[in-house]
């Protein structure tokens, strides 16, 4: 690890702890899909339509059929592809230890959305209360100090550089 590649990114970690909080921009008018039609695929549905938002479709694993008048698609569904290049957002909406984020972003990636709503930027950006996510952002928000002690427990810089995305 060379030092100055540490000192970089510790500058940037001390800009962001120090940087004044934008709350994120909340969703547009637009066409969205969300991805997982459980709980709170259907929590985010109903979010959704408040702001006046155009859900086309549910993207899930296992579930079929329609939720409220909203199809659901199979993620091998060929119409996904189509919902991607109607210029459709897919939000992720799975709220679920078990479900690696990753892929789910991989395969909505390969099959042509060129944005994703993670878990967390929906968050941010639905403005649900806390009981959407059993926690309040307080309690899933790290101190400064905190953040801090991570950044300096990391053994590597790959780790750092995910840590500061």
């Amino acid at each position: 690890m060379k030092d100055s590649s540490l000192a970089s990114m510790r500058e940037r970690l001390d800009g962001l702890l120090t940087a004044p909080r934008n709350d994120p921009e909340p969703f547009s008018a637009g066409r969205y899909v969300i991805y997982g039609a459980g709980s709170k695929g259907r929590e985010t549905l109903s979010i959704l339509r408040a702001r006046g938002c155009d859900v086309t479709a549910f993207i899930d694993r296992s579930a079929t059929g329609r939720i409220d008048g909203v199809p659901v698609v199979s993620v091998i569904d060929p119409a996904v592809a189509a919902l991607a290049q109607d210029g459709c957002t897919p939000i992720v909406a799975v709220f679920n230890p078990g479900a690696d984020p990753l892929p789910i972003h991989e395969q909505l990636e390969r099959a042509g959305f060129r944005t994703v709503i993670g878990v967390v930027e929906a968050r941010q950006r639905l403005a649900a209360d806390d009981a959407y996510w059993l926690a309040s952002t307080a309690a899933m928000t790290p101190s400064a100090t905190d953040a801090a002690w991570l950044f300096d427990t990391l053994a590597d810089d790959l780790s750092r550089a995910t840590l500061l995305e």
